[in-house]
């Protein structure tokens, strides 16, 4: 038996030899280092870091925080089992303990270079401290020059969180200067130029980024919902390039599929999951909770599939409402799927589509037999491993069926609910603001990256048509005063006095909505239409006017004014749209009455009726499990109809 002295020096070696076979990429070969050192040197300190090291990219979270602390035990001035550790906590979740494992780190090594300073401003970044998560980005520019285009792309993505475009814009700009030929500096450009309404240029960018880095599933993800705002890209170019996602990232890990267990009986209770980063105070949570709360526990199972890096008081309402909820933070696709097959889920649900933290490589691995697209993404995920997708009689457009890897199956009535926030039902109706002023107010609260060229072309021919009409735009991108200076210079290249377009940034939703009140009529952008902000302007009584086209993304707003009763709303060609505003700006006086109407047919409508919905939403589940058992037993009773249509639950 060696003595601990000689014992010791071997664990060196090992030690040594494992970083080796790290550099190499060896995994299995290093690990097996690590622990043959600790085996012989249990008080190693590096040995207990690299070892954490390796389970950490292995995905193995708490084995990597075990053995972080360890080594912080054995070594408290391990400065870099300090980082690790925070980086552990970040990937789960847990950001106020991953600022004070960096600011140890940087306590214990006070000139702390870029990495430890960018990690600082992830954590910051997490905990919503956002300036201070820019100032950690400016000290590392500073001290790590080599660094720069990483951190002007981090500085690109922060600044668009505050919603200061053109700082964005400026820094991912430098950071391919910088870096042309870096595949993150291309993509974070175009999401940028997005942010812009420079489609071109945005596409240009995120399909030069896929050609130096053709294998990211995520930026090909982003590269295909960009395409959905792009007013020249085809309903048939977008399908074709999820088809193209599909066969480049998910198409590869179908031979790991494996067949289910799950027991083929028609009329049994189903565990139902649903997959989703956004379970937290995002506009997918005003749909998915009232399902979540509505459900018929005797006929459903709720599961609950959450990538949500920091949870907050939606997160926790959700989580109470589900039978089972996962945290897939810090795990990979594969041990996702794993999960959901253990929880024996019988029909998996995606809520995200091409949206970013989306886990689709989780649906190409089939973990469950019936998998469905709903709500999240308003177009085919091109994914052949996913079932079906979830519309209704107007959305996608009928006769589209052919441009959906998924079968398409139509509710009855909406292709969702939605639930107002807690400020809206406080707020009252208030007269069309017309029968003061003496002039109309035209006004769209989207998210200027739906707003084109071609729509303010569109608008500026409304604003002609009327001249003492008035437009306003408002928008929390609309703080920036570069961005509200390039829709002035579009609107002024129309020949529209820019004194006639008001421009106004965010605020709390209460005053969002209360907003409302300062217009008449609201105009939906296109070829991206409006979600939430058409349900809050028709709940403020606002009538808004559509043009529904073939793409999925242009029918959403048509949904749901067909849904509300309000079909006379919809237009189907520009001119018809123009026509529809017109009528409505010349017909002040009926403004009044019709406000009223809106908000009450509203109320009425499928939208508005949860539990109604969710039978609906469950009758659907049902008819696709029926499928699936009639396959299992070669039976046809209960099949879908081939041409996309449910059969009868």
């Amino acid at each position: 038996m060696p003595t601990p002295a000689k014992a010791a020096r071997k664990a060196i070696r090992l030690v040594t030899r494992g970083i080796e076979f790290s550099r190499q990429r060896d995994l299995p070969a290093a690990e097996k280092c690590y622990r043959q050192a600790l085996a012989l040197d249990p008080l190693s300190a590096d040995a207990h870091y690299n070892l954490g090291t390796i389970r950490q990219q292995s995905g193995a979270h708490l084995d990597a925080e075990r053995l972080y602390r360890r080594a912080i035990e054995l070594y408290p001035a391990h400065v870099e089992a300090h980082a690790n550790l925070g980086n552990v906590y970040l990937e789960t979740g847990r950001a106020e303990e991953a600022l004070a494992s960096f600011r140890k780190a940087i306590e214990l090594r006070p000139a702390a270079g870029g990495v430890l300073q960018m990690n600082l401003a992830n954590a910051y970044q997490r905990l919503e401290r956002l300036e201070e998560a820019a100032a950690c980005i400016e000290r590392a520019l500073e001290w790590e020059p080599g660094m720069a285009p990483l951190l002007f792309n981090n500085l690109t993505n922060l600044r668009l969180r505050q919603n200061r475009v053109d700082e964005a814009v400026r820094a991912a700009e430098e950071a391919v200067r910088l870096a042309p030929g870096d595949a993150l500096a291309r993509f974070t450009l175009g999401n940028a130029y997005k942010a812009q309404g420079r489609y071109r240029d945005a596409l240009t960018q995120m399909q030069s980024a896929l050609f130096l880095d053709s294998g990211n599933s995520m930026m090909h993800s982003a590269a295909v919902f960009l395409m959905n705002y792009h007013p020249e890209c085809t309903p048939e170019a977008v399908s074709e390039e999820a088809r193209r996602w599909n066969a480049r990232h998910a198409a590869p890990l179908a031979a790991r599929r494996r067949p289910h267990a799950n027991r083929p009986d028609p009329e049994r209770r189903l565990r139902v999951g649903y997959v989703s980063a956004d379970f937290t105070h995002h506009v997918v949570s005003q749909f998915v909770e009232p399902v979540f709360e509505r459900h018929d526990r005797g006929r459903v199972e709720v599961y609950a599939y959450s990538s949500v890096s920091k949870p907050d008081g939606v997160t926790e309402r959700l989580r109470r409402l589900a039978t089972g909820w996962r945290c897939c933070v810090g795990l990979s696709d594969g041990q996702v799927a794993e999960q959901i097959r253990a929880d024996g889920i019988d029909i998996l649900v995606d809520l995200s589509g091409h949206t970013a933290g989306n886990r689709l490589l989780v649906f190409a691995l089939k973990p469950a037999p019936v998998q469905v697209t709903w709500l999240g993404y308003a177009n085919t995920t091109g994914l052949e491993g996913m079932d079906y997708f979830l519309g209704d009689p107007y959305y996608p457009a009928p006769g589209s069926e052919a441009l959906f890897s998924e079968r398409v199956f139509r509710l009855p009535r909406s292709f969702a609910c939605c639930r107002p926030r807690e400020t809206a039902a406080e707020l009252p109706l208030a007269p069309p603001p017309a029968r003061g002023r003496g002039y109309v107010t035209f006004g769209c609260f989207n998210n200027p990256a739906k707003i084109s060229r071609e729509v303010v072309q569109l608008w500026s021919a409304l604003l002609h048509l009327l001249p003492e009409a008035r437009l306003l735009l408002k928008y929390a991108a609309f703080d920036s005063e570069a961005l509200r200076a390039t829709y002035r210079g579009w609107f002024a290249g129309d020949g529209i006095d820019p004194a006639r377009v008001e421009f106004r940034g965010g605020t709390p939703h209460a005053e969002h909505l209360a907003a409302h009140n300062e217009i008449d009529i609201a105009l939906d952008p296109f070829p991206y239409n409006g979600g939430t902000s058409t349900l809050d302007a028709l709940w403020m009584g606002v009538p808004v006017v559509a043009l529904a086209g073939q793409s999925p993304f242009q029918r959403v707003c048509a949904s749901m004014l067909a849904a509300a009763g309000l079909e006379e709303l919809i237009a189907s060609t520009p001119a018809q749209y123009l026509n529809t505003a017109l009528y409505l700006a010349q017909n002040v006086a009926r403004l009044p009455r019709l406000r009223e109407e809106i908000r009450e047919q509203l109320a009425c409508s499928a939208w508005m009726d949860e539990a109604g919905f969710t039978r609906e939403l469950e009758d659907a589940y049902r008819a696709m499990w029926r499928d699936w058992c009639a396959a299992q037993t070669g039976s046809g009773a209960g099949a879908v109809k081939p041409d996309g249509a449910p059969g009868r639950p």
